[in-house]
C-alpha cells in the first residue's frame, strides 16, 4: 500500500511538472504582438516612432546611440480564491520599461525589462506602449 502512494505522489509530480512545461510555452496575443515589435520596428524612422508611440518618457545617449524609454503598468489579479463565506484576490502591478536604441534617425533595437505575473504573457505589458506601431 505504502508502495502504491509513494507511485501516486510520484505522477502527480510528474504530470504537474509537463503541465508547468506546457504552460510555459503558451504566450498571449499580447506578448506575441510586443515580441514581434522588437524586430518588425527596426529601421522605423524616429518621427515614425512619435507618431505611433508618442513622445519617451525619458532619453538618454551613449556614444552615437540614442535611448527613448517608454512605460507602462497595470494592476492585474494574480490569483483569486471563492468560497460561500469569504472571497480573496491577489493584486500585483505588472509593468514594462520598453528601451528604444536609435542610431541615425532610425530605430535599432527594442528591449524590454519590467515585473510580470503571469508567465505566459511575459511581454503582455508592452503591448500597449508598441501596439500602434504594429499595423504601420
Amino acid at each position: 500500500m505504502a508502495s502504491c502512494s509513494r507511485r501516486i505522489a510520484h505522477l502527480g509530480a510528474v504530470l504537474a511538472a509537463i503541465a508547468a512545461a506546457a504552460l510555459a510555452g503558451c504566450t498571449t496575443p499580447w506578448s506575441e504582438v510586443a515580441t514581434a515589435a522588437r524586430t518588425k520596428l527596426v529601421g522605423m524612422p524616429a518621427d515614425d516612432l512619435l507618431l505611433c508611440m508618442g513622445p519617451p518618457l525619458a532619453k538618454t545617449r551613449e556614444g552615437t546611440t540614442d535611448f527613448w524609454i517608454y512605460k507602462s503598468s497595470a494592476e492585474v489579479n494574480s490569483s483569486a480564491t471563492s468560497t460561500a463565506v469569504s472571497r480573496t484576490s491577489t493584486t500585483g502591478v505588472t509593468e514594462c520599461t520598453a528601451n528604444v536604441a536609435l542610431r541615425a534617425g532610425k530605430v535599432a533595437g527594442i528591449t524590454y525589462s519590467g515585473q510580470v505575473h503571469d508567465p505566459t504573457n511575459r511581454y503582455g505589458p508592452c503591448y500597449e506602449i508598441v501596439a500602434a506601431c504594429m499595423g504601420r
